[in-house]
C-alpha cells in the first residue's frame, strides 16, 4: 500500500505481516512523509502527516497500532523531517515548508519548545550527535548550523547552492563532517 506507514518485525529470520499505523478508522489514507525510531527509547516512534501535517509519537509497545498514540504538534505546511536528539532524546525537531524548525519535549512538556521561523522551506534538520544544543538544517541552496539557546541568527552559513539543499546528516564519529543531497 503505498503511502501507508507499516512496522514490519523480524522472527527467525523471518518477516512478520507488516502492521499499519493508522491516525484513526477514518484518516488510515493520510499517509506520512518521514518516520524515525527514537535513538535511546527502542520503542518510541516519531512519524508525520500527509493529511493535516500533524507530528505524532507512537509507543510501538503500549499503544495499539490502529490508535492514534499522542500528537505531539503541527505544522502549517508539509513536514519535511523529524530528527531526534542523539544526545537528549526527548526532544524531537521537525522541519516544513512553512518555514519552521519546530522542537517538541516528549516527556516533560510533552509539546513544542522552540519554535524557529526562517520564511524559507526547511527540507532537513538534524541535531548533531557531538552537541546537544547544535541543529543543522536545510533549506533552497544553503545548509546553516543553529545553536538552539540563540535562534536569532545562524552560527554559519554553508555553501550556496542553486538547487535545494534536499537532505542533510552527520558524521557520527567526526564532529566537523556532514553530507548533503543537492
Amino acid at each position: 500500500s503505498k503511502g501507508f506507514t507499516k512496522l514490519v518485525r523480524i522472527q527467525n529470520g523471518e518477516f512478520k505481516p507488516p502492521k499499519m499505523l493508522k491516525l484513526n478508522k477514518t484518516s488510515s489514507k493520510s499517509g506520512t512523509t518521514d518516520v524515525q525510531f527514537n535513538p535511546s527509547y527502542y520503542n518510541i516512534l516519531a512519524s508525520t502527516t500527509l493529511l493535516n501535517n500533524q507530528i505524532i509519537i507512537w509507543d510501538i509497545d503500549q499503544c495499539n497500532l490502529n490508535k492514534l498514540s499522542t500528537n505531539i504538534g503541527q505544522h502549517d505546511q508539509l513536514v519535511n523531517r523529524v530528527s531526534w536528539n542523539p544526545i537528549n532524546p526527548k526532544l524531537l525537531a521537525s522541519c516544513s515548508q512553512d518555514g519552521y524548525i519546530k522542537i517538541f519535549d516528549f516527556i516533560g512538556t510533552k509539546g513544542e519548545v522552540l519554535s524557529m521561523n526562517h520564511r524559507d522551506k526547511v527540507r532537513d534538520c538534524q541535531f548533531s550527535p557531538f552537541n546537544e544544543h547544535l541543529l543543522l538544517a536545510s533549506y533552497s541552496g544553503v545548509v546553516k548550523l543553529w545553536d538552539t539557546r540563540d535562534t536569532t541568527r545562524s552560527v554559519q552559513d554553508f555553501y550556496k547552492h542553486e538547487a535545494d539543499v534536499l537532505s542533510i546528516d552527520w558524521n557520527p564519529i567526526n564532529k566537523d563532517i556532514f553530507i548533503c543531497k543537492i
